[in-house]
């Protein structure tokens, strides 16, 4: 009989810590205010199951450290974003823009979009690590309930 393998965040959770934040930086601005949907109502609904689920006050607290800096820096990209859609849009439509304006404020933005990106996946790899593996599956659950709410949110916006 093989030895059950230890739970290690790390392996598991790196490449999906990625695909969630590109996928949450493309849609947390589409979804409607005031709606349980939110960003801020679903990381709150987060919150509350750390709170239910993790026994440990220490390991808790350090998962809803992160949690806010997760729901700081995700809301922080939002802004981010509107202000470059709308830096954009201004720069495409005057007539004194050229190319060159356009690929500096892309650039720009893919930058911090990285930057972003690696910050989520450090904060994400420190809430899985903060908690036990049994911890983490509920904690999990309520993720990706949350990443469903911003995809089809997303997929509204699109279609």
């Amino acid at each position: 009989m093989s030895a059950k393998q230890p739970f290690k965040p790390q392996r598991m959770t790196r490449a999906h810590a990625a695909l969630v934040l590109s996928l949450l930086l493309a849609s947390c601005s589409l979804l409607e205010s005031g709606s349980g949907d939110t960003l801020e109502g679903g990381l709150a609904k987060l919150r509350e199951t750390a709170r239910s689920v993790v026994a440990d006050p220490d390991r808790r607290d350090r998962f809803l450290a992160n949690c806010r800096e997760l729901e700081s820096e995700l809301l922080d990209f939002e802004r981010y974003a509107a202000e470059f859609a709308s830096e954009y849009r201004r720069a495409f439509t005057d007539y004194d823009s050229d190319a060159e304006d356009l690929h500096r404020l892309s650039a720009a933005f893919r930058e911090r979009q990285r930057a972003s990106q690696a910050r989520f996946v450090e904060l994400h790899l420190a809430m899985a690590a903060a908690v036990t593996g049994p911890e983490w599956q509920s904690l999990r659950e309520q993720e990706t309930r949350i990443i469903r709410s911003m995809l089809d949110a997303a997929l509204k916006g699109s279609g």
